[in-house]
């Protein structure tokens, strides 16, 4: 992946638009490589501020427009000279085509601006990446468990924590091979759903919340993004709704992301 090839990628990604193969090799890299993923990263600060930035811009372009207009009808029309006199009709005639132009082209701008403000919001892909970090590490109780286990809970944690996730698959699942472990069990969904997984990731949430409580409230807005990876919206939406509906920490978060697929609830 060259240079001009890399961020022509990354802003496809960014903006939804990466489909199929070059999707997956994309995620696939984003999963394994934890430099790339800080150049993503940078990106999407990058385009986020762009974004506001042209806002900001297209808001001042109006305005002084506006004032142009304002400065035209207060104005004589400048008199240009013809073979017969311009009759004061056709000077109102004039300014009536100037300002319904104008009044076109502001329209069209604006109806521009509006339906690619409602494309980028209705994207699942675009949503998912603007809303989806993977959930933070905690320190991991350790005491009274068996070294090998020890052992095996600090290098899976540890592969997490580095965004290794391929590798912090194999770890989790191999330290659930050995008996229940409602901790790994929920950051084994996390794994899944950083490394492009989100299939796998939504089979785990379930079976986290059909046997745990300690993350539910997590475990359900995780869920919903692997719905929503999956493009399942109908799911996603359902799940957002119930949790946007109670009072914890990430009911503001399910709020602001079902105003995105343009439901708000």
């Amino acid at each position: 992946m060259d240079e001009v090839n890399k961020n022509e990628l990354m802003e496809q990604y960014l903006l939804g638009q990466l489909t199929g193969e070059l999707l997956a090799a994309f995620e696939e890299k984003l999963a394994s490589d934890a430099a790339f993923r800080q150049e993503v990263a940078l990106e999407k600060a990058i385009l986020k501020n762009l974004r506001k930035v042209g806002r900001q811009e297209w808001a001042l372009k109006l305005e002084n427009f506006h004032q142009e207009m304002e400065s035209a009808g207060a104005e004589e029309t400048p008199v240009i000279p013809l073979k017969r006199p311009i009759a004061s009709e056709d000077k109102f005639y004039s300014k009536k085509v100037f300002f319904a132009i104008a009044a076109t082209i502001v329209l069209l701008l604006l109806a521009t601006i509006i339906l690619i403000t409602i494309n980028n919001k209705t994207n699942p892909q675009s949503i998912f990446v603007a809303y989806y970090e993977p959930y933070p590490s905690v320190e991991q109780v350790t005491r009274n468990l068996p070294n090998n286990i020890v052992t095996e809970r600090t290098k899976a944690f540890g592969f997490y924590n580095n965004g290794n996730y391929s590798e912090a698959i194999k770890s989790f699942n191999s330290i659930l091979a050995n008996g229940e472990d409602e901790v790994v069990l929920f950051y084994l969904g996390n794994a899944y759903l950083s490394a492009n997984k989100p299939q796998e990731a939504e089979n785990t949430f379930i079976s986290y919340l059909h046997k745990y409580k300690e993350f539910e409230v997590e475990s359900k807005w995780y869920l919903g993004l692997s719905y929503l990876k999956q493009e399942k919206v109908k799911q996603a939406r359902q799940l957002l709704d119930a949790l946007a509906k109670q009072n914890n920490d990430y009911s503001h978060k399910a709020t602001a992301l079902l105003e995105s697929l343009g439901e708000a609830t």
